[in-house]
């Protein structure tokens, strides 16, 4: 348990051991609340050397009342409030949204820049008759066997006896050349110069067209072909029929039956020599 400071004090002075006090403050030093005034109390209650009684209940008393004391409340210093800097909150400038119109000529020309493919299969018969098949695009395309069987069947009930082996198909693919992008136009220019160039080195009467959705890459661009029925070509002097393709006829049976009805008429008049 802690001893009190006036109690010790006391216990020294019993004991003969002088206790020292500063009598003028230290340089810096705080003042001593407890005991500033202890030196002078003592000094005015305190008997002569040769009185030894009550001395102790004496300096008893007066450090009881130095301790008893109100204790001056600490000096703190003012604390000084750091400045509040405000700092201005950016502006945001208002959202646009961006509204993107397309015209009519806009969207032409970008459907126009998509890639166009399709293959073709270019089979002269006789002097009479030539076929255009259009083929699956790959860059090898070519006439599978099932499709060359069944145009043989084909031309074998139109009258023409001609073997399988014999239908020799030249293959024409678009676009001509792998990684290029060319325009449907181009694609049907192209295409019009290679049939105008087999139909001037074997000029035939009709034209059998089996294709599906290329065959308007056969015709000009303002010429839409009619299929089911015959009619003349628009750039050269030839009978076409547009109707559906080998393949399409291939996999569906229900297809050849009007195919037939529209080759039906010309059994017997196409055989101009194998």
């Amino acid at each position: 348990m802690a001893v009190p400071e006036g109690h010790r004090l006391a216990y020294l002075q019993e004991m003969g051991i002088q206790a020292y006090f500063p009598r003028r403050p230290l340089p810096g030093a705080r003042p001593s609340a407890r005991y500033a005034d202890l030196p002078s109390a003592l000094a005015a209650q305190t008997p002569q050397a040769d009185e030894s009684t009550g001395t102790a209940e004496q300096v008893l008393q007066v450090l009881a009342a130095v301790e008893t004391a109100p204790e001056p409340a600490p000096v703190r210093p003012e604390s000084v409030a750091p400045p509040v800097v405000r700092v201005a909150e950016p502006v945001q400038a208002p959202v646009r949204e961006e509204v993107r119109v397309e015209s009519a000529a806009g969207q032409e020309a970008a459907s126009a820049q998509e890639t166009v493919k399709f293959a073709f299969a270019y089979i002269p018969v006789n002097e009479q008759l030539a076929v255009i098949s259009e083929l699956p695009w790959t860059r090898s395309a070519s006439l599978s066997p099932s499709c060359r069987k069944l145009l043989a069947d084909i031309l074998r009930a139109l009258g023409l006896p001609v073997q399988e082996q014999h239908l020799n198909p030249m293959i024409f693919t678009w676009p001509l050349f792998e990684d290029v992008q060319m325009q449907g136009d181009s694609a049907r220019h192209t295409l019009e110069g290679f049939l105008a160039r087999r139909l001037k080195l074997q000029p035939v009467r009709y034209l059998f067209i089996f294709a599906e959705q290329a065959a308007p890459y056969l015709f000009p661009v303002d010429a839409e072909p009619v299929r089911e029925t015959f009619f003349r070509h628009p750039r050269f002097e030839v009978e076409v029929c547009v109707t559906h393709s080998l393949n399409a006829m291939d996999a569906v049976r229900e297809l050849k039956r009007p195919v037939w009805d529209l080759l039906k008429p010309l059994q017997g008049r196409l055989n101009g020599g194998a």
